[in-house]
């Protein structure tokens, strides 16, 4: 079973378990039940009098997209907590963005939201309701010491909170900070990111001060918790750019940045949990690297075993699925005529484990060979060509994959599919559908020539027994109205 991991704070967390920016976190992580923007501070704050939560209406009105309106509602009802008691997460990724970066309200009952006035004023019920209780704002530029005062008592309790009701959490502490450095990839140079975004609030110096409370703010959490792992990082490594998913801001980084966070993610939870140990890979602890220029496996001869990341894995020309993933090899050793086995297994905590073998010549090689292991399906994501599903398996498509198929015969509810062994340019795909009703059970099967990318038609095997009873009855109505003409 995958670790069950969570994230507080920012997109400087939130993004690490997101497919278009980390393709294979799904390899190594169960990401669920996130709370993105909001401070620890009104976290941990007294709840808001019964009197204002009943006023918050089912559907927020407002000139805001629904993820602000989610964020603000979350921000009044401090669900987070209700979360993390119930949903026994190993792993909770925090980050102090919010409380760093805009501070929070404080209402004449006690309570407190995160200061975004610039966002929260456009929606109707904060302007009717919320801003009549608005006391004052608090922001850590402004009072750095008043705010850490509060802002402290705010993290020792909510680490009580984690001890007390989900105490099997560990807390991963995202030690990351603001950039000020922007990459212009037409002028291949950097410039000042508050220039390039026009910030008319923040400078460079703002930037630094900002950090410096963040930091002060991290070294709290770590020196009075030393449970707390954290993820530490090379700040020079890591500037904003254009091609980031979101555009520049001074956390949003270049691709770098995520990839290496990932990477201590999984390293953290390797130890934690167990999974294996780098040190029985090879003496001294670390797999061998592939040279940047290799793009064929072919071409890695020397016996060892290596570690192929995904951006690398995707280059290779003889690579047995098209998966972004990262890859270990293992290329055993030789025969006096110049044979062995390479062997590629899939970087992933998930159960199903997905090796290929082949052997390689002088000569040349055979093809890969998938070897079976495990007892999970492997479920297919997004938007996908079924004819592209060639490799020997079973896999597992939801309802919401399968509407976006174009080949499937249904185009609606969950499908296993089934890939048979091949002979030299074809297989057989065959899909079941997932159900519990003797009724509705659905098969259908095609010939897939993988050469060529053409396949047959979805052949039914046999028929749902609805559909076999709806039939006999029209046959029989029929027959009927035919005696009584």
């Amino acid at each position: 079973m995958l670790p069950k991991m969570t994230s507080f704070g920012a997109c400087v967390s939130r993004d690490l378990f997101k497919s278009s920016i980390v393709r294979d976190y799904k390899d190594f992580f169960a990401f669920s039940n996130d709370q993105y923007h909001m401070s620890v501070v009104s976290l941990m704050s007294q709840p808001l009098s019964e009197e204002l939560l009943g006023k918050i209406p089912a559907e927020l009105e407002g000139k805001v997209n629904p993820f602000v309106k989610k964020c603000f509602k979350e921000d009044l009802t401090k669900v987070f907590l209700r979360k993390i008691a119930t949903n026994e997460q190993d792993y909770l990724l925090l980050d102090f963005y919010m409380d760093t970066y805009y501070g929070v309200i404080e209402l004449q009952d006690g309570s407190y939201v995160s200061g975004k006035q610039w966002q929260y004023q456009k929606i109707d019920f904060y302007n009717k309701v919320v801003k009549q209780e608005v006391k004052a704002a608090i922001n850590p530029l402004t009072d750095r010491a008043g705010y850490l005062v509060l802002w402290k008592d705010s993290i020792d309790r909510f680490m009580a909170y984690i001890k007390q009701e989900s105490p099997e959490t560990t807390i991963i502490l995202n030690t990351k900070k603001f950039t000020n450095r922007y990459f212009n990839s037409d002028t291949k140079s950097f410039e000042d990111l508050s220039v390039v975004i026009k910030d008319k609030k923040r400078t460079a110096a703002t930037i630094e001060r900002m950090n410096d409370i963040w930091t002060e703010m991290d070294t709290y959490l770590l020196t009075r918790y030393p449970e707390v792992k954290a993820l530490r990082f090379d700040e020079e490594r890591y500037y904003s750019s254009a091609e980031n998913e979101w555009g520049p801001f001074y956390l949003h980084f270049n691709q770098a940045f995520y990839d290496d966070a990932q990477q201590q993610l999984i390293k953290l939870v390797m130890e934690e949990r167990g999974y294996f140990k780098l040190e029985e890979v090879l003496p001294g602890g670390i797999c061998k690297k592939v040279g940047d220029d290799v793009q064929s496996f072919a071409d890695v001869r020397e016996w060892g075993d290596y570690y192929i990341p995904m951006h690398q894995y995707e280059q290779m020309i003889d690579k047995p699925t098209r998966d972004a993933a990262g890859y270990f090899l293992k290329n055993h050793p030789q025969s006096a005529s110049g044979y062995f086995i390479q062997e590629l297994t899939r970087a992933s905590l998930k159960t199903n484990i997905e090796s290929y073998r082949r052997i390689v010549t002088r000569f040349g090689q055979s093809n890969w060979n998938k070897t079976d292991l495990g007892d999970e399906v492997i479920y297919l994501d997004g938007t996908i060509d079924l004819k592209a599903i060639n490799t020997t398996g079973e896999y597992y498509m939801s309802d919401k994959v399968t509407r976006t198929i174009e080949d499937h015969p249904t185009k609606n509810s969950g499908w296993f599919l089934t890939v048979s062994k091949r002979t030299g340019d074809s297989c057989m795909q065959e899909l079941t559908k997932k159900t519990q009703i003797d009724e509705n059970m659905q098969r259908y099967y095609r010939i897939l020539n993988f050469k060529e990318n053409t396949a047959t038609k979805w052949n039914a095997i046999g028929e749902p027994k609805a559909t076999r009873e709806h039939s006999k009855k029209s046959w029989r109505s029929r027959l009927t109205a035919k005696w009584k003409a």
